[in-house]
């Protein structure tokens, strides 16, 4: 359902993008461990904000943002 929604088309131009990451805590294999949600979202001609896409990754790095860019 994520990977539908990342992958709609976009409408209209954002010419303000933002990228951030947000941790939280998921349960994995039995233990609970940090996990960064990244997330990009546009300002649009009209003010508004919306969310672009996001993911789930173990970290900000350089190559999690690359990967993000890359695959979506």
């Amino acid at each position: 359902m994520v990977k539908g929604w990342n992958n709609r088309p976009l409408r209209g131009n954002y010419p303000f993008l933002f990228v951030d990451a947000v941790y939280t805590k998921v349960r994995e294999n039995g233990r609970v461990r940090s996990c960064g949600v990244l997330i990009s979202y546009g300002i649009n001609d009209k003010g508004y904000r919306t969310i672009l896409g996001l993911k789930i990754d173990d970290s900000e790095s350089t190559d999690a943002w690359k990967n993000y860019f890359l695959t979506g």
